[in-house]
């Protein structure tokens, strides 16, 4: 009954985004509780009678879906990125109209399926955030996130049309290029990557002539504080930072104009934060509500963040996020791409003369992400040589890395350490974030 009560308020509030925009931001946290209860009883029914992961998962752990009612149940069950890279297809549950995969570079990227209505819906969600924080009918949106097989191309160009704007959704652009149509069309609102927002910004500066936008949102890679306050100052408009992965169909949550924590999407989504520190950060773990042909149950993102307690400024009910502050596993999200160890290995492997002790670091100089391989000082060494070399490997098996080098969102460096106590030498590619 309450399931038959909750579709129906969704369908009449979905059909209009000004209306749902008033609407959505102040629903009763209990409402949204009680709606997320009902939600998630179907969603075990469902998975349990259709995906062969999650029937063979339940089985395992003894888990009886008809006597789970409070997703709290589930105890240390957890669906794993590992399973949906090795198998997508043991989750599906109906067939698919489309296929999306994550931007990684490690050449085994998760696929996730995903209907067209369900596009279609979840698009209702993300153009009710981008209305609260301003777009009206006549804006125009200039949408530079990478594409390809990523999921922001169909999510954008489903949110733009729910929008009813003018709208170009044209993936990572030169910056220059960016610049000049941001002016020939007059585009008032642009979505980017916030390592190639950085590029677009030095553009705009040296130029002078600054567009008027009402403002950017960023996604694809955390931004940084120091960014988002350049942009700022160059803009004249607020940075936003949005919150996403490919396997949730993109948005998870978002900033409004009050900047102090992201927003969720408490309709579509059940978003926990576990394995918490003392300071409450823990790994943000999701499971999706309205997805009937690839639903994920407790999907471990590797994320990490915290929840902001209290009410926004703004006035809205929803529960929000931290900025993430890390990552669980050993991927560094940069300018670069998605940046594994391993890759790291297959790029330096090629490379004539290349020490067998070195470390990675991704760090920034002056707002800019840097690759530094870090090697052991010897003499006969020529940095500039290895770095050349390194560049051309990153040419070689890596387009996607090697076309976001060409747009300045990142530099390589080389540079000699001293050597350490270990006189063992490891074969061993080190990679930490000191950003």
């Amino acid at each position: 009954m309450f399931n038959r009560i909750f579709r129906a308020a969704d369908y009449w509030s979905t059909r209009n985004i000004p209306r749902m925009t008033k609407l959505a931001p102040v629903v009763p946290s209990a409402i949204l509780r009680a709606r997320a209860r009902a939600a998630f009883k179907d969603l075990m029914i469902w998975t349990a009678s259709r995906s062969d992961y999650y029937q063979k998962r339940f089985a395992e752990a003894h888990i009886d879906p008809a006597w789970v009612g409070k997703i709290e149940h589930l105890g240390d069950f957890y669906t794993w990125p590992e399973d949906v890279q090795d198998d997508p297809l043991q989750f599906l549950c109906r067939a698919p109209g489309l296929v999306c995969e994550t931007s990684g570079t490690t050449g085994r990227p998760k696929r996730t399926y995903f209907s067209y209505e369900e596009i279609d819906w979840l698009a209702r969600y993300e153009a009710c955030a981008l209305y609260y924080c301003g777009i009206r009918s006549g804006d125009r949106v200039l949408c530079t996130f990478d594409q390809g097989f990523w999921v922001t191309g169909p999510m954008t160009e489903a949110t733009l049309r729910h929008l009813n704007v003018f709208g170009s959704v044209v993936g990572k652009v030169p910056a220059d290029e960016a610049y000049r149509r941001i002016q020939d069309d007059r585009y008032t609102v642009l979505l980017a990557d916030p390592t190639w927002l950085l590029t677009l910004t030095d553009v705009a500066s040296s130029a002078g002539n600054i567009p008027k936008l009402k403002f950017i949102m960023c996604g694809g890679d955390r931004l940084p504080e120091r960014t988002r306050t350049y942009a700022q100052e160059v803009w004249r408009c607020p940075v936003l930072q949005g919150y996403g992965t490919t396997e949730t169909c993109g948005f998870i949550g978002g900033e409004c104009l009050e900047r102090n924590g992201l927003h969720l999407d408490e309709f579509n989504l059940i978003v926990e934060i576990v394995d918490r520190d003392s300071e409450g950060f823990g790994e943000i773990v999701v499971t999706t509500l309205s997805r009937r042909v690839m639903p994920l149950i407790r999907y471990r993102t590797r994320d990490v963040a915290r929840l902001v307690e209290g009410l926004c400024r703004c006035g809205s009910t929803i529960q929000r996020i931290s900025p993430l502050k890390a990552r669980r596993d050993d991927m560094v999200v940069m300018g670069a791409g998605n940046i594994y160890p391993v890759l790291l290995e297959k790029l330096v492997e090629p490379v004539a003369g290349w020490p067998k002790v070195w470390q990675a670091a991704v760090l920034q100089r002056e707002g800019r992400d840097v690759l530094e391989f870090r090697i052991l000082k010897n003499g006969d060494l020529h940095l500039d040589e290895l770095r050349k070399s390194i560049e051309e490997q990153i040419r070689i098996q890596q387009p996607g890395m090697w076309a976001n080098l060409q747009c300045a969102m990142y530099c390589i460096d080389v540079r000699e350490v001293m050597p350490t106590q270990s006189k063992q030498p490891r074969k061993v590619s080190w990679l930490v974030d000191e950003r």
